[in-house]
């Protein structure tokens, strides 16, 4: 019985896998204005970028991309934590990152036809996220 147990946590750890990588991907947005115009699309103000807080609006969304992708390569790390090194902890890490990535989906769906392209990739990355983490879970925790 333990190698079943053994091969079916096995065969999870792709999929959480899958996920954590997702959530560290935007990690470099933590860098500043331009790793996070690859990211999503979006131009900052030269002046925001800068440091000069004469454009509060552009520097404002910059901090808080800088804090999404910090936050989001939180959610990564917990996840390869708790699939590789502390099994316990990975309940929550799974339950936070699904939070987040549902919660994205809910506030983008109704926002849908204005998002650029790179917003919608985005996305899409959640879903593969939901279904990866749906998948996994059971698996690596049986």
């Amino acid at each position: 019985m333990a190698t079943s147990r053994s091969q079916s946590q096995s065969a999870a750890i792709p999929f959480i896998s899958v996920s954590a990588i997702i959530h560290v991907l935007p990690l470099p947005g933590i860098l500043g204005a331009s790793a996070l115009e690859r990211l999503y699309g979006i131009r900052f103000s030269e002046r925001s970028v800068g440091g000069d807080t004469d454009n509060t609006s552009s520097a404002t969304l910059l901090i808080a991309l800088q804090h999404r992708a910090a936050m989001f390569g939180t959610l990564g790390a917990g996840l390869i934590l708790g699939t590789f090194y502390h099994r316990p902890s990975l309940p929550v890490a799974i339950g936070m990152t699904l939070v987040s990535d549902v919660s994205f989906l809910a506030l983008t769906m109704p926002k849908w036809k204005n998002l650029n392209s790179k917003m919608k990739r985005v996305a899409f990355a959640d879903i593969v996220s939901i279904v990866c983490l749906v998948v996994g879970y059971p698996q690596i925790m049986s």
